[in-house]
C-alpha cells in the first residue's frame, strides 16, 4: 500500500465513514440472517407430533395385546400366533391365518366421549399381506348379529377399504357409507395404511401417501357396542385376515398428513 492510501485510509474523516456504513449495513445484515433463520425454526417447520394425543387404544403387538394407550382396552388372542415384525425381531407381530376363527378381540370401552358419536377417527397399522382375494379385515367394529355395525377397515380384493355408518343411517350394511383406494396392495411386503375420518371428509393412506380422498355427508359415524376385533370378525365365517398385522393405533381425531407420515417412519422404534 502507497503512503498516500495509506493516509487516506487512517485519516480520522476517512475512519468515520467506514464506521457509519458499517453502523447502517449491521441491521440489515442481522434482519436478513433472522428471516433466514426463521424459516428453518418457523413453528411449521418444526412441528412435532404427539403419538398418544387422542390416542384410545394402541396396541404395539410386542408379545401381549395390552393397550398402551392407558384407556385398558386389552385384547384376547383367538387364533393368532406371534411371528417376526419387519424388522426381524421375534414375537413382535401377529401372524393370522383364514382357516378357521384367526383374530383378536377387545371389549373396548367408548371411542367417543359423546354417546353413539365419534366425530373424527383414525385408523392406523403395518400389515404384511400374504391373501387379499375376497375381504381381509384389518380393524372391525361389526356385529351382523345384533346390527351394531360401525366401522371396518379392511382388504377388498387387495385395495384399501374403509368402510362406516353414520349416526343418521339404518344399521344395515347396505346403508354405510366407504372409500376404497384406487390400486390394490403389493402381496408379500410390508405397507404402513391408515384411514382417516372427520365430518365431511375421509382419506386412506398407504406408506404415508394419500391415495384416496371422498367429500362425506355431514355426519359423525354411529358408535354403538360392538367389540374392536383385528384380523377378523367373531361372528362371521369369512373375511379374515391372512398375513401379519403389527403396532395398531386408533385416534380420536383424524391424523394430517405430516402425522400419518411420522407413524409410517417408525418401523423400528
Amino acid at each position: 500500500m502507497s503512503s498516500a492510501l495509506r493516509y487516506l485510509v487512517q485519516h480520522p474523516v476517512t475512519q468515520h465513514y467506514l464506521q457509519a456504513r458499517l453502523a447502517m449495513r449491521l441491521p440489515i445484515c442481522l434482519l436478513v440472517a433472522l428471516l433466514v433463520l426463521g424459516v428453518f425454526v418457523s413453528p411449521v417447520a418444526t412441528r412435532t407430533f404427539d403419538i398418544t394425543h387422542d390416542l384410545a387404544a394402541y396396541y404395539p403387538l410386542n408379545g401381549n395385546t395390552e393397550d398402551e394407550s392407558g384407556n385398558h382396552n386389552h385384547a384376547a388372542l383367538v387364533g393368532p400366533v406371534w411371528g417376526m415384525n419387519m424388522c426381524a425381531r421375534p414375537k413382535s407381530a401377529l401372524q393370522f391365518y383364514p382357516q378357521g376363527h384367526s383374530y383378536m378381540v377387545a371389549d373396548t370401552k367408548p371411542l367417543s366421549p359423546v354417546p353413539g358419536e365419534i366425530e373424527a377417527l383414525t385408523l392406523a397399522a403395518w400389515i404384511y399381506p400374504t391373501r387379499m382375494d375376497d375381504t381381509r379385515i384389518i380393524v372391525d367394529k361389526f356385529n351382523p348379529r345384533t346390527q351394531d355395525r360401525e366401522f371396518r377397515f379392511a382388504l377388498q380384493n387387495g385395495k384399501l377399504r374403509f368402510i362406516w355408518a353414520a349416526v343418521n343411517e339404518k344399521a344395515d350394511a347396505e346403508d354405510c357409507d366407504f372409500i376404497e383406494s384406487a390400486n390394490a396392495l403389493k402381496i408379500n411386503r410390508w405397507h404402513h395404511v391408515a384411514a382417516s375420518y372427520q365430518r365431511g371428509k375421509a382419506i386412506l393412506y398407504v406408506n404415508g401417501e394419500e391415495v384416496a380422498a371422498k367429500a362425506t355427508r355431514d355426519w359423525p359415524i354411529y358408535e354403538a357396542n360392538a367389540d374392536l376385533q383385528i384380523g377378523g370378525n367373531g361372528v362371521e365365517d369369512s373375511g379374515f385376515f391372512n398375513g401379519k398385522i403389527d403396532d395398531l393405533r386408533v385416534y380420536t381425531r383424524a391424523l394430517e398428513v405430516s402425522d400419518i407420515q411420522v407413524l409410517a417412519a417408525r418401523p423400528c422404534q
